[in-house]
């Protein structure tokens, strides 16, 4: 067994404003290391993500860390909207979503550049 680490480009590799969600999309194009993704998912042991960011408030780096075992990972999938409008024009999240998915052909609230719409 042997470990290769990438860095993986992704469709937004940052975010100005931490206090809502953020998913990490990375696009399984012809320059991803994880592109041949059916062929390798049979010897594959785990993926590790790491993310660091900057924390204003206390002015100091954080880091998030989670290994995904071939188990937890889903293909085809997107994770549900948990950001709505609610009647009064204002940001909600639906925290009881947020290990939902969606089918990549119900999902509408993403463009196929990952952007939302």
């Amino acid at each position: 067994m042997f470990r290769r680490i990438y860095d993986l480009k992704l469709v937004r590799s940052y975010t100005p404003f931490f206090k809502l969600s953020w998913s990490l999309f990375h696009p399984l194009d012809e320059h991803s290391p994880i592109k041949d993704y059916d062929n390798i998912k049979e010897s594959l042991q785990a993926v590790a993500v790491t993310v660091t960011g900057h924390d204003g408030t206390f002015s100091t780096t954080i880091y998030g860390r989670h290994i995904y075992t071939p188990e937890e990972i889903v293909e085809d999938r997107y994770f549900k909207d948990i950001m709505k409008l609610n009647s009064k024009g204002e940001i909600s999240i639906d925290y009881n979503q947020f290990d939902d998915f969606e089918d990549e052909s119900a999902s509408d609230s993403l463009s196929r550049s990952g952007n939302p719409s």
